[in-house]
């Protein structure tokens, strides 16, 4: 199967010398459905090689109807050593034709959406990050559709 390939998308970075300037990242957009609910616009999100599972802004879950703290509690651990608080909902996440159902971490303390290892990455054959052309490959593991 062919991979689906995104462009990495523009961002503000601040330069740690305080120069402004841009990175481009990994994102790509998804759409995520919940039980008969369905997010009718793409989320955009990080895939983050270095998080262990999806992590959630909670406005997505207020969209989908989910009641966050029903969730399973979980903690989630930054590379600051910051420990936060997030609830474990199942999702299925959808991206072109392929969609797959997972979990999703959404917490109140976070405003990004992390796509995960083992949430996300497994269900994918191979994932490159392609930094010289800016592209970012998802080879399915199957075509669901």
């Amino acid at each position: 199967m062919a991979p689906m390939q995104f462009k990495y998308l523009p961002r503000p970075y601040i330069q740690p010398d305080g120069e402004k300037g841009v990175i481009f990242v990994p994102e790509i957009p998804i759409r995520l459905k919940y039980k008969n609910n369905f997010c009718q616009y793409p989320i955009t999100c990080l895939v983050d090689s270095g998080a262990d599972r999806n992590l959630f802004s909670p406005d997505y879950a207020d969209l989908l109807s989910i009641k966050i703290k029903q969730g399973k509690l979980v903690k989630h651990t930054g590379i600051d050593g910051k420990s936060i608080e997030a609830f474990v909902h199942p999702v299925k996440i959808i991206i072109g034709g392929y969609d797959f159902n997972t979990e999703i971490d959404f917490s109140s303390e976070t405003k990004a959406n992390l796509l995960g290892r083992t949430c996300f990455f497994k269900f994918f054959n191979k994932i490159e990050f392609d930094e010289n052309d800016k592209i970012i490959s998802l080879y399915p593991l199957i075509n669901k559709k």
